[in-house]
């Protein structure tokens, strides 16, 4: 039995790398794979890249600048995480998703979601490198 997983791709996104260390492979042309059906009842780890491009504001000024800069570059992210996800349901259907927190860093914070309900069903937070 299996279930499926959405990943949500936006911005913040998140995308599949590797499931239990395995690769995945090259997909045919004018392929694209999502959702993905993982195994049921079972709690397994899945590489997934985590993504955010925090906008830059423009400020003409020179200290407006430098901040809007730093601000931009403390909440950008673009890494690989370690997702521990709890066993699914076989036959249900869920969406990972990657939150951005509010605040000048904000947390980094994937979350798996039951898709029928909404109801979350398992966070990780993490930090971004």
């Amino acid at each position: 039995d299996s279930a499926s997983v959405l990943f949500y791709q936006g911005n913040p996104g998140v995308s599949l790398v590797y499931f239990e260390d395995d690769m995945l492979p090259n997909p045919e042309e004018k392929t694209y794979w999502n959702p993905i059906a993982f195994p049921a009842d079972t709690a397994f780890t899945m590489m997934v890249h985590a993504y955010y491009a925090q906008s830059n504001n423009y400020n003409p000024s020179l200290i407006g600048s430098l901040v809007t800069t730093t601000i931009t570059a403390s909440r950008s992210v673009d890494t690989d995480v370690l997702f521990n996800c709890p066993p699914l349901g076989a036959g249900k259907n869920y969406k990972l998703v990657f939150r951005k927190g509010s605040g000048v860093s904000g947390k980094n914070i994937l979350v798996l979601i039951d898709s029928e309900t909404n109801k979350i069903v398992y966070r990780q937070e993490f930090s971004a490198k």
